[in-house]
């Protein structure tokens, strides 16, 4: 069978985004392999439950939500030192993104990715 998924994007114009990804700022990335590791390892997580990553941040299970009609886990990364903090909402067992949002340092969502539909052929 064949699933297809379309996602929309807004905060962020499409040559922005092609910069970010062609340079040094998503290098950070690499910080957050481990905890993007715990993410897909998710069906371990309980809503309220914490894990504390020693010199990284921490991610939290803070709820659950659903979009494009597939319930997922909100887990929240947030950095040591900073404000700035991205959410994810991740569909249990499959590891699918339904939506990934970037909040700056002063609150305000600089980058947001949400599944809007999907279908199943």
């Amino acid at each position: 069978f064949e699933v297809s998924y379309i996602f929309k994007l807004t905060g962020v114009k499409r040559e922005d985004l092609e910069y970010g990804f062609s340079s040094q700022p998503f290098s950070g990335i690499e910080t957050l392999k481990p905890i993007l590791g715990a993410i897909f390892q998710e069906q371990e997580f309980q809503v309220g439950d914490k894990l504390l990553i020693p010199g990284i941040g921490s991610l939290a299970c803070t709820g659950v939500e659903t979009l494009a009609g597939l319930e997922g886990k909100v887990f929240v990364v947030s950095l040591v030192g900073s404000n700035a903090k991205t959410e994810f909402v991740i569909k249990e067992n499959l590891g699918l993104p339904l939506r990934l949002t970037i909040i700056n340092v002063e609150g305000n969502r600089d980058l947001e990715i949400k599944l809007i539909e999907y279908e199943t052929r």
